[in-house]
């Protein structure tokens, strides 16, 4: 199996399981008002088939969400691998389509890799993670999983959301309703869930997933992201593994500078002129 764990040398940041809680130094920047935010409620796969990206535009007009394009580099090296000219409607499932960019995805083979929505050229987007594993299995899954992004800019919350995956027919079926108000604890204190009825649904079959993201209005949650803080979901009495939560972008740090480092080559290119 690949490891998920990603480490950006030099930048003095680890974000991986179990980060213990410390200061952060966080650079204050101008907190944008347009923008998207991006999830994926599976982040290891063993195919970009079973890819899904969940996604919310904010302070976007339609022609800047209609440019909007899906870039996936690889982490070893940094370099972008595929691109999905889609703009943007809620979302993306590359089991529906993109026949060429899969091509090019499956070409890369097991690996690493960063996705970032791109509006021309402009990421506008927090930076996720996918790791492709061929021999992956659902087995291998824990059955409750936190999902915690990093934000999608200055002064912006991560997104934070639920994952439960039935692996096989002993497991229990929890469902979309039972998501919807877990109990969220953040450095030990909980939260529970303040809204209306959550709903209904059906309960997923073996192999099945289900995924959720935290109703913010539903919740009284507030993230110190000047440090990292411990964050973990309970659903019927079920705990997930605590996952590492702060305002550190070292994904998106790592994007951009493979991007500032490429434009400067190109500069560099252009200045010297034709040889």
């Amino acid at each position: 199996m690949v490891r998920r764990m990603l480490v950006i040398v030099g930048m003095g940041i680890w974000m991986g399981q179990g980060a213990a809680t410390r200061p952060l130094v966080v650079p204050e920047q101008a907190t944008p008002t347009a923008y998207i935010e991006q999830w994926m409620p599976r982040e290891e796969v063993s195919d970009w088939k079973e890819v899904e990206v969940r996604s919310r535009a904010v302070g976007l007009d339609e022609a800047a969400r209609e440019a909007a394009c899906w870039e996936v580099r690889a982490v070893e090296g940094m370099k972008p691998v595929a691109g999905l000219d889609v703009g943007l409607e809620g979302g993306l499932d590359l089991k529906n389509g993109h026949e060429e960019a899969l091509k090019a995805l499956e070409a890369q083979g097991d690996g690493e890799y960063l996705a970032a929505w791109l509006i021309r050229g402009k990421r506008v987007s927090n930076v996720v993670r996918v790791t492709v594993d061929r021999n992956h299995k659902i087995t291998d899954e824990p059955l409750l999983r936190v999902v915690a992004t990093e934000p999608a800019g200055p002064g912006l919350m991560p997104v934070l959301a639920v994952t439960t995956v039935r692996r096989k027919a002993e497991d229990p079926a929890l469902w979309m309703p039972q998501l919807v108000t877990a109990q969220w604890v953040v450095d030990g204190q909980v939260h529970r869930y303040q809204g209306g009825a959550a709903g209904k649904g059906r309960a997923p079959r073996v192999g099945e997933h289900e995924a959720f993201e935290m109703p913010r209005g539903h919740y009284d949650v507030k993230l110190d992201l000047s440090k990292v803080e411990e964050v973990k979901v309970v659903v019927e009495g079920r705990e997930s593994a605590a996952v590492a939560v702060s305002g550190a972008t070292p994904l998106g740090d790592a994007w951009d500078a493979a991007v500032s480092g490429e434009r400067a080559v190109k500069s560099a290119q252009e200045a010297k002129g034709p040889e």
